[in-house]
């Protein structure tokens, strides 16, 4: 996994408590971020930014509007725009790379 030897030099020597996030590229508009979280994301709707969402290690699942789609380590979903969404652990801790795009 390319991902976790780039993001190996950003990870805190341990799970956090709450939420980790390092942003390993804001540029042009595209937002990259190294996010740890030991809680569950709460519910949040994008209206310019396209989101996406790769998870390195862990488990969760993605609420989209009505849908919930279970991811694991390798896993990958995009979010709609305007789709209300929000994301359960089903593990201890999950990592993952979350992208945003802003539309101009």
């Amino acid at each position: 996994h390319n991902w976790k030897r780039i993001v190996a030099p950003f990870m805190p020597a341990s799970p956090p408590a709450g939420r980790f996030v390092y942003t390993i590229r804001d540029t042009e508009g595209v937002t990259q971020m190294l996010v740890i979280s030991t809680t569950d994301v709460e519910e949040e709707v994008h209206e310019t930014e396209k989101e996406s969402l790769l998870v390195l290690d862990g488990e969760c699942e993605c609420c989209i509007g009505d849908e919930v789609i279970r991811l694991g380590p390798g896993g990958f979903i995009d979010i709609p725009l305007h789709t209300p969404h929000h994301v359960k652990l089903l593990s201890p801790v999950v990592t993952a790379i979350v992208q945003h795009i802003t539309l101009r």
